[in-house]
């Protein structure tokens, strides 16, 4: 997911939002599910670097 002009808080923040949804409700028959989100930012001034993020 990219989210355009957040910074790694604003990132981190919406992966556990993410991650709180996800565990809230069940799935088929009641299964539980969890994510594991990872995080990055890239400088707002420069373009985009996928290898140095």
């Amino acid at each position: 997911m990219l989210l355009p002009g957040a910074d790694l808080e604003q990132t981190a923040e919406m992966a556990e939002r993410l991650r709180k949804g996800v565990a809230a409700d069940t799935v088929g028959g009641g299964l539980r599910v969890t994510m594991s989100f990872g995080v990055s930012a890239s400088d707002c001034e420069g373009s985009f670097d996928y290898k140095t993020v």
